[in-house]
Formats: C-alpha cells, structure tokens, sequence
C-alpha cells in the first residue's frame, strides 16, 4: 500500500485534521500491514512514503532528547526509511468554511472539538495501533506512533491558514497503553515538489541542499527525499514551541523560496510549509512485544 486509492491531493494537510503516523526504520512489512488493518477497521486513508535519502540537520544538537525519543535506529538516532500517514479525523467543510471565514477578518475563534472535526477516534485508533503492534512477533527494531493536528498551513497556492492550538484535546490526557514521550509540542514540516523528468536525477542531494539552506540561517532537523514516480519530493522537520512556531514557520517557508527562486536553475517547483500541534508520541521496543516473550498489558 503506497497511497490509499483515489485519495484527493492535500487530503492529509486539511486544516484541523488529525493524523497517525507509524514509522518503524527499515521494518516496513509490520507498519504496513498494521497501517492496513486500521483502514480497513475504522475505514480510514492512509498512505505510505519511501525514504530514498536523508540527512540530519543541526536542531538535533540542539535537542538531543526530543530526538532521541523520536529515534528509530540502533543508536537512537532518527532514522526513516518510509513515512506513513493514516486519517484520523477530518474537518467538517461546512465548519471550515466558517472558520476560516473568522480566520481572513483577524477574529479570536476556538471552535469546539466536537464541532470543529468529525468524527474524532484519536484516542480510539491511537489505542488501538498500539494493540495491534504489540501483538506482532516481527518487530526486531523500534516502531513510533506519533498523533497530530494539522494547525498551519502556508502554501504558495494560498492565503495562510491557522487555527489555534488545542490544548484540551483528549488525547493529550488519556493513556493508550504506553508511556508518553517527552517532545516539543509542535512539528514543521515543510516541502519542496519539482516536477521530476523521465531519466532526469535529484535536483538536489538531501545533505547539499540542507546545508545550503542552513547556510541561509535557518535550523532544520532534517532533509528527507520522498520517492514518487511523477516528483521530486523534498521535506524537512524542525520542533517548536507555541509561542514562536508561527514566526518559524514563515521564516522557513521564506528562506527556502527565497532559494528555489535563486538555485532552483528555472525548474518548476512548490514549496509549502504545514505546523502540526503533537498530541502525543509513544515507541515501542522489541521487549514488549511477543518477540521477546514478555507480557506487556495495554491499559
């Protein structure tokens, strides 16, 4: 399963959704089938990339530990070689529109949970992941569960798009069986697309075009290159805080078309900037799964 069919483009950027990630290093065959079982149990879209390149940027010096929890390789190191995404919750489009509506006029608005996504089966699906992956007898490395929410969205085909944090949402204070990592509360992911030529190669190479942009005074905690047959699929991850993941965000986003505009050698590109409120993020070590004979009890 690389992409669930028929899936629209920018379905998992929606503003306000909530997402799963499983990622598991090189184990890709248990995340899968795993990932496969929760479309098909809760009829949700679920897509998974293939990590062709990577390179570690400068942010996990300065935060060892959030990366060390996020760490998929043999030495803690975060380590990816696909990215899966599975829908948890949608946006209602009638309360979208609303919303932003509030959002153009600059109008303090909080939308409640429940009327904000529906449905929401965060807790549910996240429990339940978890379930389904301690069950398994062929995981021999680290496997991470990550939940978010989709709360900025600037992209160079529209306005900014932003709704505030949610802070309550039952996720955070509910227990899936697992011992919560400790992590920043907010994840900026941002992209790159080009459109990629039959017989062509990468534009770019994930260590040179990460340093280039770090040269250009931004800190990134890693450049990855996505696998897709019609693109050439950058993307880049930095951890913030609330107070100041809005400002990052645009000056990522800035920097980095400020550079296409500059090195891009007159390609085509898109470049798109998405931060996401962590809800929550738990790992699974080979000693609690049946792998290693121990019982473990999900709660």
């Amino acid at each position: 399963m690389t992409s669930h069919p028929n899936t629209p483009t920018g379905y998992f950027r929606q503003l306000g959704s909530i997402h799963l990630h499983v990622d598991g290093g090189g184990l890709s065959r248990p995340v899968e089938e795993s990932l496969w079982m929760l479309v098909q149990e809760f009829n949700r879209r679920a897509k998974l990339n293939q990590v062709t390149e990577e390179a570690p940027g400068s942010q996990r010096k300065e935060l060892p530990e959030a990366y060390r929890n996020h760490g998929l390789g043999q030495s803690g190191e975060e380590s990816l070689e696909f990215f899966s995404m599975l829908m948890i919750a949608e946006p209602a489009r009638t309360i979208t529109e609303k919303v932003r509506a509030k959002i153009a006029r600059s109008l303090p608005y909080i939308p409640e949970f429940s009327e904000w996504l529906t449905p929401d089966g965060s807790v549910e699906i996240t429990r339940r992941a978890v379930e389904i992956l301690l069950q398994r007898t062929d995981i021999t490395s680290p496997i991470l569960i990550e939940t978010e929410q989709v709360i900025g969205v600037i992209d160079d085909n529209a306005a900014e798009q932003w709704i505030p944090p949610n802070l309550d949402h039952p996720l955070i204070h509910s227990s899936i069986g697992l011992p919560r990592a400790q992590t920043p509360p907010v994840e900026i992911h941002s992209a790159i697309n080009m459109p990629r030529e039959k017989g062509n190669s990468a534009p770019f190479k994930a260590q040179e075009l990460l340093e280039a942009l770090e040269q250009r005074g931004i800190a990134l905690g890693g450049c990855f290159l996505f696998k897709n047959p019609n693109e050439w699929r950058y993307r880049f991850n930095y951890f913030a805080e609330h107070e100041t993941y809005q400002n990052i965000a645009r000056t990522q986003n800035a920097a980095i078309r400020e550079y296409m505009a500059a090195h891009g050698g007159g390609r085509q590109y898109l470049t798109r900037t998405i931060s996401e409120g962590v809800l929550g993020v738990w790992k699974i070590n080979p000693s609690m799964t049946p792998t290693a004979g121990i019982q473990y009890a999900t709660q």
